[in-house]
């Protein structure tokens, strides 16, 4: 479900102004929606994915309160359906505290008839997505930034500090967006708007426990983190008991197999093939570990042409821009779930409804983008340098003083990120969750899938999320503590070798050692520097497993043919260097991708059709 909301002391059109953002969030034709009028305000809710729940996403009180959740919150003890009926009861206090306590990836709205407040709820990590705008006596709330924009008034001025993280780290920080005056809601807040006095308050409801750097491998007790998940699997089957589980060669979906298997849940696979890397690695590990547990799966073959065609541009218009897509193969899927849906429609039956998607939003087990040590070493791998190819391909395209708002922008929050955490392995660590993860990571399957199935991601609980982070790093980065799980709880899983990010892993846990080489040349930050050299760069890739650079692409040059050189925001020289072919191989296509991700974003906030 997806929510909109419109609480403005200076109009009475509420009614419309829901309607106009309920419809721009209706990206498929089995989305519907409804509007529910309030003292001051509106709320409208559209159903997507939430059709396949069995819980209620949308619950009314008889004294007039109203319960709106967005996602798939999990109850791990109890009944989620009858559990919310009582949060809708409550006062808004009271409604806050309660809807804090529930997991997974949720965000809510709750309307106190009597208290004639508004409560808003994010879950823990903010996973779910949840966008607004605020003003003075205005307050506007939708699960897609185009919801919040279709309300009006708003203007779309490019936001330096959104772009810039965008387009050198590929996510928003800070809780900043593409657009200057809409954010993403703060994470684990408990929200209460008073809309007769047009006040927002706000209290933060969760913090990480203390980390535990003196632990020991053989201290931990892999029986407990696989309970938790298996817990979350049970809590999850409340709202659907078919979910299909999305098989790779990697490690995360084998563990949801094996732990699915183990609590007497037999799911059905589908397996994505993944043939430019290393010629299908992931696909075929994928079959074998099916194979070994008696499962038939459903095998995806990647359209050629799908990053050249319409259905790309319709996936561009559920990310919008948040995070880096062209040529990821895993955006495909969307179209795999987009055709499922309509097949179901059309035969009338019950088609795929909801899928098992990694564990919690990503990279809790395996820390694969962290390095040791404290800010300074990961800043120094995450932020490329001001005279890299990637600054370089930015300062073409965009105006020369926005290129350098992009910039000063990034260094400063950056600054005043690290210090809200310990600099130490730990402060990166929790850095990454509610950055990286919470906004790259977790928008698949929360932001982009959950259009069409119900996403679900055991792992997405407070208990899970701090026994995993308190472990010290190096029990993780190299992949030990994932071989103590299968080791102690799942042995025969280990008959099959593993394909995680390109890289090869045997059965007795040794990376192939071109990988391992690979896998410390970025880890020391030079994969950029190498950038600089198309040839190296083509080199390296294919050292690591990676797949090779693209070639241009015709849909890039279909749309960036028709950008204005002239607007403000651009580079003028620049875009005609583009256009006429005049740039060096080493930023030539990271500079046609960046204007086109620009131009597609110009047409997306302006409301215009995805072609």
């Amino acid at each position: 479900m997806k929510l909109a909301l419109c609480f403005d002391n200076h109009r009475t059109d509420h009614h419309e102004v829901v309607e106009r953002m309920c419809r721009a969030q209706s990206l498929h034709p089995g989305h519907t929606y409804r509007i529910m009028e309030l003292p001051g305000g509106a709320i409208g809710c559209v159903t997507t994915s939430d059709r396949f729940s069995a819980v209620p996403h949308l619950l009314t009180s008889q004294g007039g309160n109203l319960l709106v959740v967005s996602g798939v919150p999990l109850l791990l003890s109890g009944a989620l359906a009858a559990r919310l009926q009582q949060i809708c009861n409550l006062d808004h206090d009271a409604a806050g505290d309660a809807l804090s306590q529930l997991d997974g990836a949720f965000a809510a709205l709750h309307w106190d008839h009597a208290g004639r407040k508004l409560t808003i709820v994010t879950d823990f990590l903010g996973c779910q997505p949840l966008y607004q705008h605020m003003s003075e006596g205005v307050l506007l709330m939708a699960t897609d930034i185009k919801g919040v924009m279709a309300a009006g008034g708003i203007d779309n001025a490019l936001d330096p500090l959104g772009w810039g993280s965008f387009l050198s780290l590929g996510y928003f920080i800070d809780n900043r967006t593409s657009i200057q005056k809409v954010e993403i809601a703060s994470p684990g807040t408990i929200s209460v708007y008073d809309p007769r006095a047009g006040r927002l308050q706000q209290r933060s409801y969760w913090q990480w426990e203390a980390p535990a750097p003196e632990l020991r491998l053989q201290e931990i007790d892999t029986g407990e983190l696989v309970d938790q998940l298996e817990g979350h699997m049970r809590a999850a089957q409340e709202h659907n008991q078919a979910a299909t589980l999305l098989l790779s060669g990697g490690f995360d979906s084998r563990l949801l197999l094996c732990t699915l298997l183990r609590a007497g849940i037999t799911p059905r696979v589908m397996i994505h093939d993944h043939p430019d890397e290393d010629r299908n690695a992931d696909g075929r590990y994928a079959r074998a570990v099916a194979q070994r547990y008696g499962l038939v799966p459903e095998i995806i073959t990647p359209s050629k042409g799908f990053f050249s065609s319409q259905e790309y541009l319709e996936f561009l218009s559920l990310n919008e821009m948040t995070t880096p897509s062209l040529n990821l193969f895993i955006a495909q899927l969307s179209l795999c779930f987009k055709q499922r849906l309509d097949d179901s429609r059309d035969a009338g039956g019950p088609g795929l409804q909801a899928i098992w998607e990694g564990v919690g939003p990503g990279n809790s087990l395996y820390p694969s983008i962290q390095t040791a040590g404290g800010f300074d070493n990961y800043f120094r791998l995450l932020v490329p340098s001001r005279e890299g190819p990637t600054w370089r391909s930015i300062r073409t395209v965009f105006a020369p003083a926005l290129a350098d708002e992009m910039y000063d922008g990034i260094q400063d929050v950056l600054a005043r990120e690290r210090k809200k955490y310990p600099d130490d392995e730990y402060g990166v660590r929790y850095f990454i969750m509610v950055t990286r993860v919470r906004n790259r990571a977790a928008a698949n399957p929360l932001k982009i899938y959950a259009n069409y199935v119900l996403p679900f991601t055991p792992g997405l609980s407070r208990d899970f999320m701090n026994a995993v982070t308190r472990i010290p790093y190096h029990l993780k980065y190299n992949l030990d503590l994932y071989f103590k799980i299968f080791r102690d709880q799942f042995p025969a899983a280990m008959e099959v070798p593993w394909c995680t990010g390109g890289v090869l892993i045997s059965t007795r846990g040794r990376m192939n050692p071109v990988h391992r080489i690979y896998n410390a040349i970025e880890k020391m930050g030079l994969i950029e520097k190498i950038k600089k050299y198309p040839l190296a760069e083509a080199a390296a890739r294919k050292l690591g497993g990676q797949p090779g650079l693209h070639q241009r692409n015709p849909l890039v040059e279909k749309i960036i043919n028709a950008v204005d050189p002239d607007h403000t925001d651009l580079n003028g020289e620049g875009i005609r260097r583009i256009k006429t072919g005049q740039l060096p191989r080493s930023e030539d296509l990271q500079a046609r991708t960046m204007l086109f991700y620009w131009q597609m974003w110009r047409a997306m906030m302006s409301g215009q059709p995805a072609n």
